[in-house]
């Protein structure tokens, strides 16, 4: 599987003033990603036009091979509207749509490829752009939409959209911190939920009015990179800092023994899982209009049929082909799809296509899910469900929140929805406060999305 790394710094603008630190930002990414190993790299020159770097994004990514995940670095002005777009060299005000690079052109060529992961890293001024829908700071509703085909996806914003982004000598403040992170974190293993935290730890130690903006539609602890001796020695030259030696990888033994250590049994899971449900039942809805006129409680189903999460592509999508792969305790169901071929219908092929998951660990609690009723049944109702995938050492947990139109005097349908997201905890880490900081946080993300509906619903 093929990783992809595209990196653009513009520096000189022919209608704005120069960046020079972006020319730096744009060599430092370049050098850094290369030295992981992980990325093919594709530098994309900074003067380049808006066809010709669409061109080039194109042809990166073509070729045939499964594509793992892309990461797309942009160092520069940026300007915004209903859409994000990054500056070129020669962007003109009169002209923004045509002489810029726009952020759903880029969306729709990653798009064609269907990565596993797309990770955009954005250090620009009006950065904070929000993708999926309901959470963070929404910019325009048609952008919430862009990233409807993107299963994983991780952002990295410089700034919210209201902010500017500083530059530095020689590099920007925003990027230097991502590298900056690697530097910092322990592990040999760098995950990009490390670099959120040290960035959110490093932007607020003091006032300031620049701050960077995640989302993330994953559990975030996808890897970023491994710390190689090319890493390592950029690392050192870069900051002067002395890293330890690369280890030496663990024994078969070890690593069997650590597999195992990571393990447990169904009657600890369910210890786990008693606490978990017993924090759910426990919540009230802390919202005073929403009080007013919804009933909320914690049941151990989704009140209406007509929100099949076992078929749901978001989740099956994910799921496919990990059951061997991380030992997942779930059943996928697939069909066989038919692919035409240009030379005629006895070449046609079929292909395997997940159509839904059935668990296969009935012992714990599978699913839960928050009931918002209407008091009165000319408003809609709404349901925030939790979807529990098990393997022996951790478990997936699936939210979004959906919204439920009386098509009858007693009969509802779906009508719209945030897309499920999901967060991955390890047996070994877990512990109630990591969960009940998780609810609350998805809880208070849920209840502005159903306030935000419910006063649309509203002629």
């Amino acid at each position: 599987m093929k990783n992809i790394a595209i990196v653009l710094g513009v520096d000189k603008y022919t209608a704005a003033s120069d960046l020079p630190s972006c020319q730096h930002d744009a060599e430092l990414m370049e050098s850094f990603l290369s030295a992981t190993g992980k990325y093919s790299v594709l530098r994309l020159p900074n003067d380049v036009d808006k066809h010709k770097a669409l061109e080039m994004i194109a042809d990166a990514l073509s070729g045939g091979d499964e594509i793992g995940e892309v990461l797309f670095y942009f160092s520069g002005h940026g300007v915004q509207d209903n859409d994000m777009h990054y500056a070129l060299c020669g962007t003109r005000v009169d002209a923004i749509n045509s002489t810029t690079l726009n952020n759903a052109e880029v969306d729709a060529v990653v798009r064609k490829v269907s990565p596993t992961l797309f990770v955009k890293v954005i250090d620009a001024c009006q950065s904070g752009l929000s993708y999926i829908k309901g959470l963070g700071e929404t910019i325009a509703e048609d952008m919430d939409l862009q990233a409807k085909d993107f299963e994983n996806c991780i952002f990295l914003c410089s700034s919210r959209s209201t902010q500017s982004s500083y530059t530095g000598n020689p590099y920007s403040k925003f990027t230097k911190a991502i590298i900056d992170a690697v530097d910092y974190v322990p592990s040999q293993t760098v995950k990009y939920s490390d670099l959120q935290n040290y960035l959110s730890d490093t932007f607020g130690k003091e006032p300031c009015d620049q701050t960077p903006y995640f989302n993330t539609q994953c559990d975030g602890t996808e890897v970023f990179c491994e710390k190689t001796p090319e890493v390592i020695a950029l690392l050192q030259k870069l900051n002067g800092t002395v890293q330890p030696a690369v280890p030496e990888a663990p024994s078969g033994a070890d690593r069997v023994a650590a597999y195992l250590k990571s393990c447990r049994e169904e009657h600890e899971v369910r210890e786990i899982m008693d606490g978990i449900v017993r924090f759910m039942e426990e919540q009230v809805l802390d919202d005073d209009l929403l009080t007013a006129f919804y009933d909320f409680s914690c049941e151990s189903s989704v009140p209406y049929i007509y929100h099949s999460y076992r078929e749901d592509r978001s989740i099956v999508k994910m799921l496919y082909g990990r059951p061997t792969s991380e030992n997942l305790f779930v059943n996928i169901e697939c069909t066989s799809v038919k692919q035409n071929s240009i030379l005629g219908e006895w070449y046609a092929t079929y292909k395997k296509e997940p159509i839904s998951f059935t668990p296969s660990a009935n012992e714990v609690p599978y699913v839960r899910a928050f009931h918002l009723k209407a008091k009165d049944k000319n408003l809609p109702d709404y349901v925030i469900p939790f979807v529990f995938v098990y393997s022996p050492t951790f478990f997936y947990v699936f939210t979004c929140s959906k919204q439920f139109l009386r098509k009858g005097w007693n009969e509802y349908e779906e009508s719209q929805g945030t897309k499920y997201t999901y967060t991955k905890f390890e047996y070994q880490e877990y512990s109630e406060q990591k969960w009940q900081e998780y609810l609350k946080s998805r809880l208070q993300q849920s209840v502005e999305y159903v306030r935000k509906t419910l006063l649309e619903f509203i002629p």
